[in-house]
């Protein structure tokens, strides 16, 4: 579980943080909407009670998953985005999403890359949730 400004992170293997009528509720409004259950992650925010859905290319094995879809349930409110262009959101910290038995990717590796730039003086907190910036950026810096 991944928790950021008062929202949890989980990958759909790992949901026992997020209460379970909760949970029920927001699979349920994917499918009467027409939505695939086989969603990367889901986010909670415990503030708004709200669950956003996302499916993601390249989960296992890109470093910094690109989101491609978001179901965002609020209630009886639906809202979805996909992205389509060339800078969409991505995800860092994957490896924070994922339970102890997860084995898609090295939770190891994961977690070495994103300690390699937390605190680096180049890093844009602001814009580093999108993919142009991360590539044009941080790719070249991580690791040195």
């Amino acid at each position: 579980m991944k928790r950021v400004n008062g929202c949890v992170y989980c990958h759909w293997s790992d949901v026992e943080n997020i209460p379970a009528d909760l949970l029920e509720s927001g699979r349920t409004v994917l499918r009467d909407h027409g939505h695939t259950t086989d969603w990367n992650y889901v986010k909670w925010n415990e503030k708004t009670n709200t669950l956003t859905f996302a499916w993601c290319e390249g989960w296992v094995d890109r470093n910094e998953p690109i989101v491609r879809c978001q179901v965002m349930i609020r209630g009886d409110d639906v809202s979805i985005r996909s992205y389509t262009g060339d800078n969409p959101p991505i995800i860092h910290g994957k490896h924070m999403m994922i339970g102890p038995l997860y084995r898609g990717f090295s939770r190891r590796k994961a977690k070495q890359r994103w300690e390699s730039y937390q605190g680096a003086e180049w890093l844009d907190k602001r814009r580093m949730g999108f993919l142009k910036w991360w590539e044009e950026n941080a790719v070249p810096r991580i690791g040195r």
